[in-house]
C-alpha cells in the first residue's frame, strides 16, 4: 500500500464532495472498491457587513442630522482589530459623537466575535445645498471572504432654509391727535437661500392720514412687495402717518415668501401706539400803538384761543402791565394780581379782553401776556407773547 496527501484551500462556504479513483494495467477482480468519496462542509470565516442610515435625508441647511452605522460579523470567525473609515463630504461640519471611539473620520470597533453587532451614531451640521453622499467602509486584520458588504453609503439632499424675520418700531409711542408718527418695518432673510415675492402686510389704521413712505407703500393694498430678498439681506420701509382721532392703536405686520419658512413664529410682529386728545392754548397780545406820550392811554388786547381737541379748564392769563394804571377792561381782570380769569375754554373756542392803561414814566418797556390751564399742553411756545412799548 502507499499514501498520497493533498492540501486544498476552501474558497467558498457550503458542502463539497471529494472523490478518488484508482486504476491499474492488470485486470482488477473487485472494482467496487476502486472508488471512495468524502463530503466536506465548509463554514463561513470572517464576513463583516456594514450599513449606514440617516435620520433626515432632506434637511434644511443649518440643521443637525444624525447618522447610524451598524457593523455585524455574520461569519464564523472573530477579529480583534475591526475599524470603520468614514467619508464626510464637503459642506458638512462639526462631526461629533458621544462615543469616544469616534474620531470624526473613523471609528474603532475593536473585537467583533461571530454574530456580534456594533452600532454607533454621529452628528453633523448641514451647510451645503448640494446633494452629498456619505460613505463608510469596514476592515479587519483577518481576511474577509466577502468584501461586497464591507462598504455602504447614504445620500443626503439638503433643502435651502427660509427664515424671514419682521420687526416694527416707531419714533414715538405716545402722541396726540394731529401729530405725525413714523414707523419703520424691517424684513430680514435669516435663512440660507434667496426668497422671491416677499410680501409684507400692514394693517394701517383707518383713523390716520397717510403722509409718505420710503420705498413706496400703497395703503389701499396694505402690502409692501419685495421681488427678491437675498440670504442674509434685509429691507426697510418707513411710513409716516397722522392720527386724526384718539385711542389705542395696534399696528400689526406679517410677511410671507415663496419658500416654506422654517420658523414662522417670527413672521409676525406688532407695536401699540397711544394717541391722546391734544391741548394747545394760544395767546395773542396786541396794542393800538407802540409809542405813547407820558400820561397817554393805550388799549391792549389779549386773546386766548384753544387750538386743541380737548376742553380746557381754569384758563388764566397773566400780564406785567402796570395794573394800578388800568382803569377800564372788557372782562373780569384782577388788577391786584395782574390776572385775567378766563375759566373753561372749549375746543377751538377763543376769548378776548381789552385793557385800557394810563402810560406814565417815560422809558422803553417790554410787556408780556402768558396763558395757562390745568391740562398738559402739547406746545407751550405759543402761550406767551410780548410787546415793546416806548413812553416819551
Amino acid at each position: 500500500s502507499t499514501s498520497l496527501f493533498l492540501f486544498v484551500r476552501v474558497n467558498s462556504p457550503g458542502n463539497t464532495s471529494f472523490w478518488v479513483n484508482v486504476t491499474g494495467d492488470d485486470y482488477d477482480f473487485h472494482t467496487w472498491n476502486n472508488n471512495d468519496t468524502v463530503n466536506i462542509t465548509a463554514g463561513v470565516g470572517l464576513d463583516l457587513n456594514i450599513t449606514i442610515t440617516v435620520d433626515n435625508s432632506t434637511p434644511y441647511t443649518g440643521d443637525n442630522i444624525t447618522f447610524t452605522v451598524t457593523v455585524e460579523n455574520i461569519g464564523l470567525t472573530s477579529d480583534d482589530n475591526v475599524n470603520v473609515d468614514i467619508s464626510i463630504p464637503d459642506g458638512f461640519i462639526n462631526p461629533c459623537s458621544d462615543d469616544l471611539n469616534f474620531t470624526g473620520s473613523s471609528y474603532y470597533v475593536g473585537s467583533l466575535n461571530s454574530g456580534d453587532i456594533k452600532t454607533f451614531n454621529f452628528t453633523v451640521t448641514v451647510l451645503t445645498k448640494s446633494n452629498s453622499t456619505f460613505m463608510v467602509g469596514v476592515g479587519a486584520s483577518k481576511w474577509d471572504y466577502n468584501v461586497s458588504n464591507n462598504v455602504a453609503n447614504v445620500t443626503v439632499s439638503p433643502v435651502g432654509a427660509s427664515d424671514l424675520i419682521v420687526s416694527i418700531i416707531s419714533n414715538n409711542s405716545h402722541i396726540t391727535v394731529g401729530e405725525n408718527i413714523t414707523y419703520t418695518i424691517t424684513i430680514l432673510n435669516n435663512g440660507t437661500v434667496d426668497v422671491d415675492n416677499v410680501v409684507v402686510f400692514n394693517n394701517l389704521p383707518f383713523s390716520v392720514v397717510y403722509s409718505t413712505s420710503t420705498p413706496l407703500y400703497l395703503p389701499s393694498s396694505k402690502m409692501w412687495i419685495i421681488t427678491n430678498l437675498s440670504a442674509g439681506a434685509s429691507e426697510t420701509l418707513n411710513i409716516t402717518i397722522t392720527h386724526t382721532s384718539s385711542g389705542v392703536f395696534n399696528y400689526t405686520v406679517n410677511c410671507t415668501g415663496d419658500i416654506i419658512d422654517t420658523n414662522p413664529s417670527n413672521n409676525l410682529n406688532n407695536i401699540t401706539i397711544i394717541v391722546d386728545e391734544f391741548t394747545d392754548l394760544v395767546t395773542f397780545f396786541t396794542v393800538d400803538n407802540l409809542t405813547v406820550v407820558d400820561g397817554g392811554l393805550l388799549n391792549f388786547t389779549i386773546t386766548v384761543f384753544n387750538n386743541g381737541s380737548f376742553n380746557l379748564s381754569d384758563v388764566k392769563v397773566r400780564t406785567n402791565l402796570p395794573c394800578t394804571s388800568i382803569y377800564n377792561s372788557t372782562g373780569i381782570f384782577d388788577t391786584s394780581l395782574g390776572v385775567w380769569n378766563v375759566g373753561n375754554l372749549s375746543s377751538f373756542e377763543n376769548r378776548t379782553i381789552t385793557l385800557t392803561v394810563n402810560m406814565t414814566n417815560p422809558a422803553n418797556y417790554t410787556y408780556w401776556a402768558n396763558s395757562t390751564c390745568l391740562e398738559t399742553e402739547r406746545d407751550y411756545t405759543n402761550n406767551n407773547q410780548s410787546l415793546n412799548i416806548t413812553i416819551y
